[in-house]
């Protein structure tokens, strides 16, 4: 069944309550329905009314700060989504929905897992980015996210010397890779799950 990617960024509050509210709602939203998501927060961001924030530099990051949420649900879980996403965020965000089943030139594989390394020693993230340098993958980042929800149905947060650190690996894959890449995604990433968004390359 094809899968969707939901990814929705929560416009700035003046009030730090009323965004984590939304967070909150958001949150136990994707719990309820048992899938997964992420949380990111930028740094730098725009809000929906189009003023910047820049949350380094004012020192308001807690007020401040554009959260990003994405998960990877089948079609018929989106659908169902839809109405009570757009009934939490309302004027305070944005919400879309990309279609994985579309073929394109190349693909943005994102990978949606935690770090499993305590403190030495390879770990998951190591061995899909040495995968990714064996197939000739120019470019590749991983990112830490502010929070992660799994098949443990554990909401994670990063904290130090915790190894069960939220990461999001992202990757331009070409069209040729992808049939090739996708068993060798399934047999690793075992606690996490990956995404292909169709895109044009500059």
């Amino acid at each position: 069944m094809a899968e969707q990617l939901i990814r929705i960024t929560c416009g700035a509050y003046d009030q730090t309550a009323q965004k984590q509210n939304l967070l909150q709602s958001l949150s136990q939203l994707f719990q309820r329905y048992n899938v997964g998501f992420t949380i990111q927060q930028s740094n730098i961001s725009l809000d929906q009314q189009a003023h910047l924030h820049d949350d380094e530099f004012d020192g308001t990051a807690t007020d401040n700060a554009t959260m990003t949420l994405e998960s990877v649900v089948t079609a018929p879980v989106a659908q169902q989504l839809q109405q009570p996403i757009h009934q939490l965020v309302g004027d305070h965000g944005q919400f879309t929905i990309v279609d994985s089943a579309a073929t394109a030139p190349a693909y943005l594989l994102k990978i949606f897992t935690r770090r499993t390394r305590h403190f030495l020693g390879a770990d998951n993230v190591d061995q899909l980015l040495r995968l990714l340098q064996q197939q000739q993958i120019k470019w590749a980042t991983v990112s830490q996210a502010s929070a992660g929800y799994g098949q443990d149905q554990v909401v994670w947060r990063p904290k130090v010397g915790h190894h069960n650190a939220p990461l999001i690996i992202e990757a331009i894959v070409p069209q040729n890779l992808r049939a090739k890449l996708q068993p060798q995604l399934k047999v690793l990433i075992k606690d996490g799950v990956f995404f292909w968004t169709p895109v044009l390359l500059g």
